[in-house]
């Protein structure tokens, strides 16, 4: 089974709902979780591997996925009449957080790596070989972060977008945002394996030009 095979079975077994690509996963919208929001009068969108988990678990928030705003805004448009908070990260340093996470093969991860991280042989390999403007959409971790953070006008839509590089020193805004209590916050799910002190300077290159709107519009330049 290929990759388009695979995702496109993941898509039919967990009634993926997307707007987006078709061939993408995990894109799904939780309809529980956007009556919640609506209720807390905020709603937070987890980009993959910008510390979502650790934000999450802060503010007590138990849903798992990585729906994309203009979805959400698709099925329940009074969505946009409440405050939209997410975290990115630098896209180099993301890149490097996703295939250490996607290297571990946990879950559905451990088919993505096995038939495609593990066959090069490290992850300036696998930027050079397989990286592209293409593949970036073929698996949530490497999509452009602002991808998710878009309405239906194409413009970002959060009203509030904190960086994962200064989360400790953004309590205090995100009980501003969120109108909650925040006694600490740290990232819990770092990821071993590559750094960032890895990547030659061709991979930086192409990340930086696969991803150049996530450095122009959270200001990573």
């Amino acid at each position: 089974m290929g990759l388009k095979e695979f995702l496109d079975s993941y898509r039919e077994n967990k009634k993926v709902k997307s707007s987006f690509f078709s061939n993408v996963p995990m894109l799904y919208v939780e309809k529980r979780y956007i009556e919640q929001s609506l209720k807390r009068g905020w709603i937070f969108l987890h980009v993959p591997k910008c510390a979502g988990t650790s934000l999450k678990k802060t503010l007590d928030i138990s849903f798992n996925g990585h729906p994309l705003y203009r979805d959400i805004e698709s099925y329940k448009p009074s969505v946009k009449g409440i405050k939209k908070v997410s975290v990115v990260r630098d896209p180099a340093e993301r890149l490097v957080s996703a295939y250490n996470h996607i290297r571990k093969g946990n879950g559905v991860n451990a088919y993505m790596d096995s038939l495609v991280l593990s066959r090069f042989k490290d992850i300036n390999d696998f930027i050079d070989q397989w990286l592209n403007e293409e593949t970036i959409y073929l698996w949530p971790h490497f999509i452009p972060q602002y991808e998710f953070l878009l309405d239906n006008n194409h413009e970002i839509a959060m009203d509030k977008i904190f960086k994962v590089e200064r989360l400790s020193q953004s309590i205090g805004e995100i009980e501003k945002t969120c109108g909650v209590n925040v006694s600490s916050l740290s990232v819990k799910n770092p990821s071993s394996g590559v750094s960032l002190e890895m990547l030659s300077g061709g991979s930086l290159d192409k990340i930086k030009s696969l991803y150049k709107k996530d450095y122009v519009d959270f200001d990573y330049l």
